[in-house]
Formats: structure tokens, sequence, C-alpha cells
């Protein structure tokens, strides 16, 4: 295991965009792997999540902040 997982995305005609998240955030709301996957025990985190709360609040987080997260993102959980 590791402290944090860094993704950098470089799009041909826009900038940068990169989150710097916890790993036991980004374990915790990543997607969960199913049985039917090729590779079960794999999880991922999707651009969708990327770009909702609570994973959102990581982006150009280059601080190392961990955030504390509000009770509404708790709930939506």
């Amino acid at each position: 295991e590791c402290d944090w997982l860094v993704f950098i995305f470089k799009p041909k005609s826009s900038p940068v965009r990169s989150w710097v998240i916890p790993f036991s955030v980004a374990c915790e709301h990543g997607n969960r792997p199913t049985p039917k996957r090729k590779d079960p025990l794999t999880r991922y985190v999707s651009w969708t999540k990327l770009n909702r709360g609570p994973l959102a609040l990581y982006e150009n987080n280059w601080e190392l902040a961990r955030m504390a997260l509000s009770p509404r993102l708790e709930r939506a959980k």
C-alpha cells in the first residue's frame, strides 16, 4: 500500500488537471469490483468520481492536505 494516489490528466486541448488523494480515501470512494470482472480484486477511481465530492475536494491538492468530509458528503456515501 501507499500513502497517496496521484492522478494527472493532460487533455489535448485543455489544461492539465490533477488530484492528490490519500490512499485510504481513494479506496473508500473508488468503484467496487464485482465478481464478473476479469480481475475482481482490482479497484479503480472513475473520471466521474474524481469530479464529484468528496474526491473533487482533492483536485490540485499538492499541499497534501487531508480534507475533513462535511456531514453532507458523509451522507452521500
